[in-house]
């Protein structure tokens, strides 16, 4: 924690520093420049004392060596190897990035002894917030990273900076809520252990800059009563989302969250609406499944002291989510989603008409392995009555839900597994590996979902998933041959490392099997745990080039994990290592060209494979 009590510490007698000379004063790991200014009337200076962090913020140079100016801004000291201005009377950048940290100095009444305040006062730890805020306002790399280890070095816990990240992605992304405080929720529910905190932190701040674009704050309309009725405010906000009255239906959230509704209230609000509408690609019940485990508080580190989510956190992050679906793409209502409109209406009519369950339909009677093969080679009608059958009315509460969540999560996994590596590489073509992701991690969302929605809401994303995964089959390539071999866990890392998607496949087939370990031949679930670990810190230590891979590879990896060790297939986690170590198509600029060609000289859309 911060110290607010003054902590004078005696540094050097004032006559070791004359008029117009500096000196260096370390204390442990601080270096401290002290500068002794005389008084100048024809500059204007009034002179004094003043002490700044020796160091430069922006790569560590000595401020001792800087030269130093009267000016209009105040007392300048110039860093002289790139040529950032601070104010020396609060440390305050007046050109370049960060300011330089201000220490209140004195000289001893009794001795002359030049003093030093060493504590930690709350402007200072405010002075890093708003720092915080400029780096990602202006996209500045490096500024977020030296800001989130003074932040650590403060005693501020991880997750206060996790949840500041995804409050600003939220207030000034466009559509509110976007990958960000996704990321943001993965990283409050487990930091990855392989990594260090400080690079995970600042991966996280860099995909916020980036995918807010030094935005503005979003204006956001004033909370409204919601009553005292959550059920009811909930088929109100039903309605307004529906009518994509989307500042009536923030307001309406707001006010829930002032009111001190929390997950237990607002969750089956927003999992209703996932299941109205098939929501931009599945992403809105992805980020809807992750989080509540950034707003709660978290389980995985208690000696950090972490605090509960603040009101204003519950406030800007369940907001943006709000904001986003209304914003989001309803792709039920696309022409290539009419079949299953008119599937899904067909079936709820005759549920409400009281229609007989379809126990008895050969959907019904197969097995897990049945459907999932089944699935694989299934077009969307088809996989829409597999599903169907497989969660035929009554069947929910009779544990049919995780054979069919397993089915849809092996097909999935196959999909990533079987995708035609030409696809991606190729820049006529709208697919690519993020497209492909987002069966798997929309699956496990499903899962995530399951312990809080009701049968009915279930059903509908379950069919949705169906339709999702189906559409996909024209993008598989062959099936691939995996042959597992005995490996360690080194060699798994190295073929990822060196982009060998074959390789790394029959090692970590292998490595799972326990072949690595004890030359066992079965799934080994304890396996999955260490070699997750090592494949989020390849992740993490910038193994794609842009922010959106990134967010993409440690989601995969991690919705992989779990969903294999829930079916004790390792298909779901072999799935996401081939993702990792494929080779990517991240620059899509060759792609927007052609598809730019294909729109304004043809009139035609960009060329599709999957829906």
């Amino acid at each position: 924690m911060t110290r607010t009590e003054p902590s004078w510490t005696r540094a050097f007698p004032l006559s070791a520093l004359p008029a117009n000379s500096a000196r260096l004063f370390r204390h442990g790991s601080s270096q401290i420049a002290v500068f002794h200014r005389a008084a100048d009337p024809a500059t204007g200076e009034t002179g004094g004392l003043y002490a700044i962090d020796n160091r430069c913020p922006h790569e560590g140079y000595p401020l001792l060596q800087g030269s130093v100016q009267q000016e209009s801004r105040g007392c300048i000291l110039t860093c002289k190897w790139h040529n950032f201005k601070f104010r020396l009377e609060d440390g305050a950048c007046v050109m370049g990035e960060e300011g330089v940290r201000s220490y209140p100095v004195r000289v001893a009444e009794e001795g002359g002894h030049v003093e030093i305040d060493l504590s930690a006062p709350p402007a200072l730890l405010a002075g890093l917030w708003a720092d915080l805020q400029a780096g990602l306002q202006k996209q500045e790399t490096g500024r977020m990273a030296r800001t989130a280890v003074r932040l650590l070095d403060l005693g501020v816990a991880p997750v206060e900076i996790i949840r500041a990240a995804a409050v600003y992605a939220c207030d000034h992304g466009d559509w509110g809520i976007s990958h960000a405080p996704a990321m943001a929720s993965e990283l409050a529910t487990a930091l990855a252990p392989g990594a260090p905190v400080e690079l995970q932190l600042t991966q996280l701040l860099d995909l916020t800059a980036r995918s807010t674009l030094g935005n503005p704050a979003r204006v956001r309309p004033d909370p409204a009563d919601p009553g005292a009725d959550p059920v009811a405010a909930g088929a109100r906000l039903q309605a307004l989302v529906e009518a994509e009255r989307a500042a009536e239906a923030e307001a309406l959230l707001r006010g829930a969250v002032a009111r001190g509704w929390r997950a237990a209230e607002i969750r089956p609000w927003l999992l209703r609406l996932c299941a109205d509408h098939f929501l931009d690609f599945g992403h809105m019940l992805i980020y809807t499944s992750r989080i509540f485990a950034l707003l709660e508080a978290p389980d995985h580190a208690p000696d950090q002291g972490a605090p509960e989510a603040t009101p204003e956190v519950w406030d800007s992050v369940l907001g943006g989510l709000v904001y986003g679906i209304v914003c989001g793409t309803r792709e039920d209502l696309l022409p290539l989603w009419s079949g299953w409109r008119s599937r899904i209406a067909a079936m709820e009519s005759s549920a409400s008409a009281g229609g007989a369950p379809q126990e008895s339909s050969p959907e019904a009677q197969l097995t897990e392995a049945g459907l999932a093969e089944a699935l694989l080679e299934a077009d969307p009608p088809r996989a829409f009555a597999l599903v169907a059958g497989a969660l035929a009315t009554g069947a929910l509460a009779a544990g049919a839900l995780n054979p069919a969540l397993a089915a849809l999560s092996i097909t999935a996994a196959e999909r990533l597994l079987r995708f035609d590596l030409a696809l991606d590489a190729s820049p006529d073509v709208e697919e690519g590996w993020l497209d492909l992701t987002h069966r798997l991690t929309f699956v496990h969302a499903i899962r995530t979902v399951a312990p809080w929605a009701d049968p009915a809401i279930l059903l509908r994303l379950c069919l949705q998933a169906a339709q999702f995964v189906a559409a996909a089959r024209p993008a598989d390539g062959p099936p691939p041959e995996i042959r597992p071999e005995p490996a360690t866990l080194e060699q798994v890392t190295a073929a990822v490392r060196a982009r060998q998607p074959e390789e790394a496949l029959n090692r970590a087939a292998g490595w799972l099997s326990g072949m690595g370990a004890s030359g066992g031949t079965g799934w080994v679930a304890a396996q999955a745990e260490p070699l997750t670990a090592a494949l989020e810190a390849i992740a993490l230590r910038d193994h794609a080039t842009r922010a959106i891979f990134l967010v993409h590879h440690l989601k995969t990896l991690r919705a992989g994990h779990r969903e294999s060790a829930a079916t004790g297939d390792p298909r779901p986690l072999l799935a996401a290592i081939r993702y990792l170590a494929a080779p990517t198509r991240e620059r899509q600029v060759e792609r927007a060209v052609l598809n730019a060609i294909r729109l304004v000289r043809e009139g035609k859309p960009p060329v599709s494979r999957t829906g």
